[in-house]
């Protein structure tokens, strides 16, 4: 471990004997610690800084409009918005060649306030005035396709660029990104239905294969790092520190004040939470309304009452909650990733079993997905009770006024 610290660091050292500034771009994916990454660099901004490593800010809003979280931690969601919409515009003639007043006008629906200056223009300016090494991460960087890579590599072509994406077991995956969309009232379909839409989509990061595409064709896979989130973890591995000795080549004693945990209600919760939405639709609920709920985030009393009545409410259910195995749907999406990862010799990637992997076999414990099977539902002689009590949790979740029924 010592002789491969050390490589690191002469490896670093070469480079900076060169004289070319450094560019780490962190894209994510969604839910692969991305946000704990963000603040511990916000926190460590001052101390990074130091050792030459810039978070390249300026006044700008570039703040994702549902989200709270402050605007260093979520600061470059603007750009990767902006290069989101160029491979939308992929159509014209050449993407590099689109004028950057044309790019500031396709994301400036995302901009806070008034502002008139687009996230992509602010960033160069702000590159330009830093001497030093820079630091980037934004996990909707996860969306941008090969034309806004290559737009990215423009934006940083005094730089030499080295770009992370982490890695996530599929199906731990995919139920994160359900607790967060739920989090956020962004669906009401029960589990296994989101699952299957998602499973086969380019979206949040679940497709390892476009995102290596998309930044291999714009940097070259010997730029590209991928780190195993799963395998870091059982490694006891501190996942920041991680990246900041092995990716950017510092060491640096973290300081962990105003980190933001980012926590969800139970898995299952949140599942019974979908069917309680959705079941609001079917009688005749807008779904318009149902989506101006309070966020978990603002009212965690309501989130708080959720876990309380929930257990009661899945043992009422009885046959109706039901449990299905997606093993198999999951070794899928595992075979998919390694291959993707296989057929580019060149990327640095540390902590994927590929071979383990590759067989379905990284994790032992099986995998389920649990929610409320609505025909079993109609048979059950108490389902109006249950309705009437999910009737009662849904006014207590979405109203913060509202005491909870169950203590």
């Amino acid at each position: 471990m010592v002789y491969q610290w050390i490589a690191v660091l002469l490896l670093w050292q070469c480079a900076a004997v060169e004289g070319k500034r450094r560019a780490f771009v962190h894209i994510g994916p969604h839910k692969v610690a991305s946000t704990y990454i963000q603040h511990l660099a916000c926190a460590n901004r001052e101390q990074l800084k130091e050792l030459g490593i810039h978070i390249p800010m300026s006044k700008i809003c570039t703040i994702i409009p549902h989200r709270r979280e402050g605007s260093c931690a979520k600061y470059f969601s603007g750009v990767a918005m902006s290069l989101i919409e160029v491979g939308r515009s992929a159509s014209l003639p050449s993407p590099m060649v689109i004028p950057h007043e044309v790019v500031e006008d396709l994301q400036s629906v995302h901009q806070c306030h008034n502002e008139t200056k687009g996230a992509i223009a602010s960033l160069r300016e702000t590159l330009a005035e830093i001497d030093g090494d820079v630091f980037i991460s934004a996990e909707l960087f996860d969306q941008v396709k090969p034309e806004g890579a290559a737009y990215l590599k423009d934006v940083l072509k005094d730089f030499d660029v080295k770009i992370l994406v982490l890695f996530r077991e599929p199906f731990d995956h995919i139920m994160s990104l359900y607790q967060e969309a739920l989090k956020v009232n962004e669906i009401v379909v029960p589990l296994p239905d989101f699952v299957v839409s998602v499973a086969s989509k380019i979206i949040s990061g679940l497709n390892l294969d476009f995102m290596l595409h998309s930044y291999c064709s714009a940097f070259g896979e010997e730029n590209v790092y991928v780190y195993g989130f799963d395998g870091l973890l059982d490694a006891g591995e501190e996942i920041f520190s991680f990246i900041l000795r092995n990716f950017m080549g510092v060491d640096l004693p973290l300081s962990k004040a105003a980190i933001v945990k980012n926590t969800s209600p139970e898995l299952s919760y949140m599942s019974l939470w979908a069917f309680i939405q959705e079941s609001l639709v079917l009688r005749g609920r807008p779904q318009e309304e149902i989506a101006k709920f309070p966020l978990f985030l603002e009212n965690p009393a309501g989130a708080q009452c959720l876990e309380k009545a929930a257990p009661r409410l899945i043992t009422q259910l009885g046959d109706a909650w039901i449990c299905k195995d997606m093993g198999v749907m999951d070794a899928g999406l595992q075979a998919r990733d390694i291959e993707a990862i296989k057929s580019r010799p060149q990327l640095n990637v540390q902590f994927v079993n590929e071979t383990k992997k590759a067989d379905g076999l990284f994790v032992e414990r099986k995998k389920s997905a649990c929610f409320v099977q609505t025909s079993n539902l109609l048979a059950l002689p108490g389902r109006l009770q249950i309705l009437a009590d999910m009737e009662k949790l849904m006014e207590a979740v979405r109203n913060v006024e509202t005491p909870c029924p169950w203590t």
